[in-house]
């Protein structure tokens, strides 16, 4: 219908680290609560949807897609804290095997959001709109140690 429209691709930064350290149940938790989160900050949505595991897409104006990001961000930092305990909260970081079996430092759990959108260049199908948006959500978590961030792809080509 040739209708305007931003995707945000969203998904929680550390949450494998977060997970292995404490555990399925607590990491439901984290789900759960980021899925609230995007629900009541995404209330005038057209769609939003969990993908899977830490991932989560929603669909919205154009004009909305920033401003939602923000939102978005300022309510999962304000929770992410309560998710840990005293002392992690206080290190700001905490400890576990990465993907190679090496034990490294993972910052607390952050979102990272890209954003696809049609207000700067006409999107032809599906494929293109998932793969600007994981373009986008990797770029937005190169920051992750900074914590939450958001990218929205403005080329024109």
């Amino acid at each position: 219908h040739k209708t305007p429209f931003a995707v945000l691709y969203i998904d929680v930064n550390s949450f494998k680290a977060y997970n292995d350290i404490y555990g399925f149940v607590k990491g439901d938790d984290v789900i759960r609560e980021t899925a609230k989160i995007i629900l009541t900050q995404s209330s005038s949505a057209g769609f939003i949807g969990h993908i899977g595991g830490d991932d989560f897409i929603v669909v919205t104006d154009p004009e909305k897609a920033e401003d939602l990001c923000r939102k978005i961000i300022k309510a999962f930092d304000a929770k992410a804290p309560e998710f840990y305990t005293p002392e992690d909260r206080l290190r700001k970081y905490v400890e576990t095997k990465d993907r190679r079996g090496q034990v490294t430092r993972f910052p607390l759990l952050s979102i990272a959001i890209g954003v696809v959108t049609t207000s700067v260049r006409p999107l032809t199908s599906l494929g293109e709109v998932s793969t600007i948006g994981a373009e986008m959500k990797h770029f937005a978590k190169e920051n992750k140690d900074k914590g939450s961030s958001y990218a929205i792809d403005r080329r024109s080509e």
